[in-house]
């Protein structure tokens, strides 16, 4: 999003949060609740001072909180790396959205972010957890899409060696 200049994800009490540092003359607070509320992205925010809050109230009107300090999460992924979901290539956004959604414990919460395509393989990665699927977290895109795509391939064939009848 342009005006965004650096993000860092963490926990402020219960919450999940992206701490979001922006360019106040590219990109207005406005904007930025606007977007984060319209794309899902949010549905609580930590204003900084009264005019923020002010705001927030118009996008967030029942979940606003007071500005605590963020705990860094060092693992960005954690609940997707324990998750069927990681064998699913993903964008980092959907990466990020997927993995807050496995935090409050809910699949199917997290499936909402994925493609018709992506949903087949997260349903066939989970019906064969020890099938040989590869962790496409924190792989690039392209490679992890040739990964499932071969894993689905190998699952789709016939397993052991199917005999032809014989002419005679």
């Amino acid at each position: 999003m342009d005006g965004v200049l650096s993000t860092r994800s963490g926990w402020v009490g219960r919450h999940e949060v992206v701490e979001i540092e922006y360019d106040p003359e590219r990109l207005s607070y406005a904007e930025l609740a606007a977007r984060a509320r319209s794309e899902r992205c949010a549905t609580v925010a930590f204003p900084a001072n009264a005019a923020e809050k002010k705001i927030a109230r118009k996008h967030f009107p029942n979940a606003l909180e007071s500005l605590a300090e963020v705990r860094v999460v060092k693992d960005t992924k954690y609940y997707l790396k324990k998750s069927p979901l990681q064998f699913v290539p993903m964008s980092e956004a959907q990466a990020s959205r997927v993995n807050a959604a496995l935090a409050t414990g809910s699949f199917e919460a997290a499936a909402r972010w994925l493609s018709p395509r992506q949903r087949r393989i997260a349903k066939a990665a989970k019906n064969a957890p020890g099938a040989g699927w590869r962790s496409a977290v924190g792989v690039p895109l392209e490679t992890a899409w040739k990964a499932a795509e071969s894993q689905m391939r190998a699952k789709s064939r016939p397993s052991g060696g199917s005999k032809r009848p014989q002419g005679g």
